[in-house]
C-alpha cells in the first residue's frame, strides 16, 4: 500500500519465521479435528467428514507447497532491491495470474469447509 520496499521487507521476514510452523500447524489441527470428531461419536467415514478430508488435505498440500516457495521467491527479489519504490518484479509476484488463481482456490476452499462443517451435507 505503501509503495515502498521496507514495509514489504518487513512482510517477508514475517512469513520466513511463520514459514516452518505451516506444517505444524497442519498436523496439529488435523489431529484435534479427527480427535474432535472421534470425541463426539461421529462416523469418520460420514459423508461430509470424507469431505472435510479431502478439502483439508487440499488447503494442506496448498499451504505447505505454494505458501511455502513464494515466500522464498519474496524474500530473493527483496534481497536485490534497494529501499525506494516496489519494483515491477515484486510487483509481479503479487499480482501474478498463479498468486490470484492460488488465492481464489484457497478461499474457495475455507468457504466449502466451513459450508462443509456447519451444513453437513449428504448425511
Amino acid at each position: 500500500w505503501t509503495g515502498q520496499v521496507a514495509p514489504v521487507r518487513g512482510v517477508a521476514v514475517a512469513l520466513s519465521r511463520i514459514g516452518p510452523a505451516i506444517p505444524i500447524a497442519y498436523i496439529s489441527a488435523g489431529l484435534l479435528g479427527l480427535l474432535t470428531a472421534i470425541s463426539f461419536g461421529y462416523n469418520l467415514l460420514a459423508p461430509w467428514l470424507v469431505i472435510a478430508y479431502v478439502l483439508f488435505f487440499a488447503a494442506m498440500v496448498l499451504g505447505v507447497t505454494w505458501h511455502r516457495t513464494w515466500p522464498i521467491a519474496l524474500g530473493k527479489a527483496l534481497a536485490s532491491t534497494p529501499d525506494g519504490p516496489i519494483t515491477p518484479e515484486i510487483i509481479n509476484l503479487f499480482s501474478s495470474r498463479n498468486e490470484r488463481a492460488l488465492t481464489l482456490f484457497e478461499d474457495a476452499i475455507l468457504i466449502l469447509l466451513i459450508f462443509d462443517m456447519v451444513v453437513k451435507p449428504f448425511s
